[in-house]
Order: structure tokens, then sequence, then C-alpha cells
């Protein structure tokens, strides 16, 4: 499969990101790739201020909708941030839209960073979802600090994971380091989508890459603005069985 991470600053101006999502999402569609990637709250630019409180979207609203119908015509699948509105509580949400328009996935930020605990309601499930093109788990930005998450969302039969970002300084190349130890532990791929540039209150540092089931990467890792691909092949596994820790776990040793 081919895929298209947007590396891309965070601009809080929803009418301008979804025109900006639909057109890349064209872009990327004609380059013949199977997936887009965007980063931690997309639509709305990452907030985590009084604001948030504010601009809240449910699952079904047209913006949902408008980039469902988008991808079913070019026929992509897209993941991508939103602050989830569901009754009284915001959600940090990811939607994961396949390629006929349907949304397979959504998955509620489970670890809070900062100030998000002020504003956000946190996720109780990390959930594996079936897509066209396998099992694929869903994590936010602070998940992939926790060797926990992505370990179980690999037991629980993920065959990639999609993590996306608003990472900024000064932990420059502290998600680097983790979406590699987590692709190797597992002897999955991750993909890592995050922002760059600046908005009023961060620095974010880009970093986002594809890395395959034995920690190499498919990109090359940057900071700045960018619509970058690569190809994974979900079906190649880690050929060196000692280094396939994940068949090699000790379950019984662990409470998983």
């Amino acid at each position: 499969m081919k895929i298209c991470l947007v590396q891309c600053q965070s601009k809080q101006d929803i009418k301008s990101n979804l025109t900006f999502a639909k057109n890349t999402i064209e872009k990327a569609a004609k380059k013949g790739c199977d997936l887009i990637v965007f980063p931690e709250m997309f639509l709305t630019g990452y907030v985590a201020t009084e604001k948030t409180k504010t601009i809240g979207i449910t699952k079904t609203d047209d913006l949902i909708k408008d980039l469902q119908s988008v991808c079913k015509r070019n026929n992509i699948a897209c993941v991508f941030g939103f602050p989830r509105k569901e009754k009284t509580k915001i959600f940090n949400s990811t939607c994961f839209i396949d390629k006929n328009g349907e949304m397979v996935g959504l998955y509620d930020k489970t670890h809070l960073f900062g100030d998000e605990k002020l504003y956000f309601s946190a996720g109780n499930e990390l959930k594996v979802f079936d897509t066209s093109f396998g099992k694929i788990g869903l994590l936010i930005c602070y998940d992939i600090e926790f060797p926990e998450t992505a370990r179980t969302l690999a037991l629980n039969g993920a065959e990639m994971i999609i993590c996306i970002s608003a990472n900024m300084k000064p932990y420059d190349n502290l998600h680097k380091m983790c979406i590699i130890s987590r692709a190797i532990e597992n002897s999955i791929p991750v993909v890592y989508c995050n922002y760059v540039g600046k908005d009023t209150q961060f620095t974010f540092v880009g970093q986002s890459n594809i890395i395959n089931s034995t920690g190499k990467n498919e990109c090359k890792f940057s900071n700045h603005d960018a619509l970058l691909y690569g190809t994974l092949n979900l079906s190649k596994n880690c050929d060196d069985y000692n280094m396939n820790y994940l068949k090699n776990l000790r379950k019984d040793l662990y409470k998983y």
C-alpha cells in the first residue's frame, strides 16, 4: 500500500483546513496513494485552551460527511484528528475513513498530555479496527510514549498502528525514538504524522514517518511542510525469528 503523510502547520481555521484536506486527498489519490494521514486535531488545529469547549464536532457532522464523500470518490482511505463532541464531553479523537467512504474507526485519546486534561475527556479503550488493508490500531501523540498501548493493540491483532500527533518542542526527538521502538517491539509497522511550524502556543517538530516492522524508516525525517510518501507491505513480517519479540514474548509473566 502507498501512504501519504501530510506534515503541515496547525491552523485554527476549520473552513481552510477542510478545503486543504479535500485538495490534498485528491492530490494523493492521483499519485496512487491508498491511504492519507493528517495530524492530531487537524480539522480545527491543535487547541488545548478554554476555546476547546466551543469547537467540538460530532461524528455525524457535515464536515466529516464531506471528507467521507471525497474519500469514496477518490477511492482512498483517510485518517485525521478532530475534537469530538459527545453530549457534554469533548474527546481528542482520530477518525479512519475507508476507501469506500465508510467510517470504520473512531478512537479517543487515552493518555492526555499537559493541559489537555483540563479540557478533554480521556478515552478508555484501545481498539483494533477491520479495514480494507487489514486490522489497524489507532493512537494519538502522547499515547505512543507508553509501550503498553502499542503492545495491547499488537496482541489484539493489529497489523499496523497509525499515530497522529501534535508533538512540540522541547520533545524534538522523543517520538522519533518511540515510533521506531514500538515498531521493533511488536514487529508491526507504525505510521506517524505530526505538525510542523509555530502557532500561538507551540513550535511543532515534524519527524513524521512510516516505520516498517523491522524499524526501518520509509521516508526522510524532516521538520518542514511536506507531503511524505512511502509504501508498506502488511503481509511481510519480521524475517528474523529472534527479532520477533511478539512471538517470543513470555505472556505468562505479564498481566495482559
